[in-house]
């Protein structure tokens, strides 16, 4: 019995008969008549997965290893972290598989960490029973971080269990939790500073501090002396960049000239209009170094704020970069670019579909475009040539109105004619859960056999029978397999509610399209793109092709917030 799909697919794929005859004006389809009966396609995901092993019989476990830098080996390597995990976790009765390791290389300062947050996202799914991490310091620096990440595991049933200093999940252990947590983040703050004043003095010693930029194009890093000392066959290719940009040349075409000529960068990699930028804007080439005269902060994943330090933070370094470009050289090329950037007017144009059209031929995103500075269309992305690569779809242009007109047109039928839609929303709700009546009662008795073993274990230990540690490896297992099933059995409680209230689902549906239909001859730009989104309108297209789907949450939760977006 699988568990009941978050959404439902209904995808009306509308085709017109295209003929190649027509011009290159040809328009999109007309809306279908109203008692035209197009193509249905429902398409649903896969079930979650269980908590117990199927090969072992042994509920699943996670370990999370993290280290801040590579090479760190100061104890608290990736490999000791997870021989530890994985033996704490073999000794309290739980399955490690493989997949389940998450290893990271970043700080434990920022929330969002790509392997954590696979890990998360793993735990949520209900596919392991309990994450094993070293210690306190490699899940968060942060105590607020490391107790709502306790808290979110906690709410789908996970154990978050630390091989060193483990805490139980009480109001004691979490003050606990929150007071190691505070003296990490102080001890994390303190070797920041000590850092930024280590680099400061070495600055001020004439000296650029490693790894803030010993690897700039055009130089190489004299290690003996600690300066940096002209490359000349890249120092030719930097005033060919200066050259052409002086001349008038795009950035983007310097980047296409350098890669025809199977010039490298600093990284053997193929160049960006980007990475030419940061070259034109960089007053190193022209002998001047300074140091710290941006503060960086980091705010969300990769992304970072920078903000300019005062005059009297900034250092500066004589005689550590040798000139390649002449001042006036340099001043006459960043005339050029704010001139150029001055001169490229920002479209006033607004696309209404950005977002959520994809090209029916080669997937690519589809983008919006104005030419002559008048009229306006949708494009592949793919159709534009790269730096990198040419063009790679042929794709013609799609006229954005008549585009927009049609999509539009067709989520509002959907909307003044929801029967279709709430009809296959509550087909798929009979057909997919079922009937619970003999799962969940069955589930119960399992739940409560396992109870009792539980029980009966905690009495043994009460007797003197068995040790702790013996209680501890039996009742392991067993506590976390009574979890999954319980976690189960609220599915199917939920599943089971939702079948004997598919009549008031689809009567829910049709009330709330019937509160939409009155606004939607007067919705405006952000009206409309909050109607596709609350629908999950995804289009595929092209001029001779159109695909639309739409995808509906049975909880209508979406619902409610475009009713409010909308009053």
């Amino acid at each position: 019995m699988g568990m009941l799909n978050p959404e439902l697919a209904v995808c009306r794929r509308l085709k017109l008969d295209y003929d190649s005859r027509r011009d290159s004006q040809t328009s999109l389809p007309t809306a279908p008549a109203a008692d035209a009966a197009p193509e249905l396609l429902v398409g649903f995901g896969s079930p979650a997965g269980p908590r117990i092993c199927p090969n072992c019989g042994r509920p699943r476990a996670a370990c999370y290893v993290r280290i801040s830098t590579h090479g760190q080996e100061d104890g608290t390597s990736l490999q000791s972290q997870e021989e530890s995990c994985r033996g704490q976790a073999e000794a309290k009765g739980y399955c490690v598989e493989e997949r389940h390791i998450f290893r990271e290389t970043y700080t434990a300062a920022e929330l969002e960490r790509p392997e954590l947050d696979r890990l998360m996202a793993v735990a949520r799914t209900s596919v392991v029973a309990a994450v094993f991490v070293h210690h306190l310091d490699r899940w968060s620096r942060d105590p607020l971080h490391a107790l709502v990440l306790m808290d979110e595991l906690r709410k789908h049933g996970v154990e978050l269990v630390f091989v060193q200093g483990n805490l139980e999940d009480t109001p004691e252990g979490r003050l606990i939790l929150y007071v190691q947590g505070f003296a990490g983040q102080q001890e994390r703050l303190r070797f920041i500073e000590r850092t930024r004043t280590g680099k400061a003095a070495v600055a001020r010693s004439g000296r650029l501090p490693n790894g803030t930029g010993a690897g700039l194009y055009g130089y190489d890093y004299d290690r003996a002396n600690k300066i940096r000392v002209i490359n000349d066959a890249e120092a030719a290719v930097v005033c060919l960049i200066f050259r052409w940009a002086s001349e008038g040349v795009s950035r983007y075409q310097i980047a296409v000239r350098l890669n025809n000529l199977n010039i490298p960068t600093k990284r053997n990699c193929r160049w960006h209009p980007l990475g030419i930028q940061r070259i034109l804007e960089n007053p190193a080439y022209t002998g001047v170094q300074f140091y710290g005269e941006n503060r960086y902060r980091k705010v969300k994943g990769s992304k970072r704020e920078v903000t300019p330090n005062p005059a009297s933070e900034v250092i500066p370094i004589k005689g550590y970069t040798p000139e390649l470009i002449s001042k006036e050289l340099f001043e006459l090329v960043r005339e050029r670019l704010a001139s150029r950037q001055a001169a490229a007017t920002r479209s006033d144009k607004q696309y209404v579909l950005t977002g959520f059209v994809k090209c029916h031929w080669c997937g690519s995103p589809v983008v919006g475009s104005c030419l002559s500075g008048k009229y306006r269309y949708y494009r592949c992305r793919a159709t534009t040539p790269t730096s990198l690569q040419p063009a790679t779809c042929k794709a013609r242009y799609i006229p954005a109105d008549e585009l927009e007109e049609y999509v539009h047109c067709r989520v509002s039928g959907v909307v003044m004619d929801p029967s279709v839609l709430a009809s296959e929303l509550e087909d798929h709700i009979l057909r997919q859960i079922g009937d619970t009546a003999d799962a969940i009662p069955s589930l119960k008795r399992e739940i409560r056999d396992l109870e009792d073993e539980q029980g009966r274990l905690l009495q043994l230990r009460g007797k003197g029978n068995i040790d702790q540690d013996i209680l501890e490896r039996q009742i392991g297992p067993v506590k976390a397999l009574c979890d999954a099933k319980r976690e189960l059995l609220s599915a199917l409680v939920e599943q089971q509610r939702m079948r004997d209230n598919a009549s008031e689902i689809r009567d829910r549906i049709a009330d709330y399209c019937r509160q939409l239909e009155p606004k939607l001859a007067n919705l405006d730009f952000d009206g409309k793109r909050a109607l596709l989104g609350v629908f999950g309108v995804r289009v595929e297209a092209i001029r001779e092709d159109v695909t639309i789907t739409v995808v509906v949450d049975p909880k209508l939760d979406n619902f409610t917030t475009i009713a409010r977006t909308l009053a």
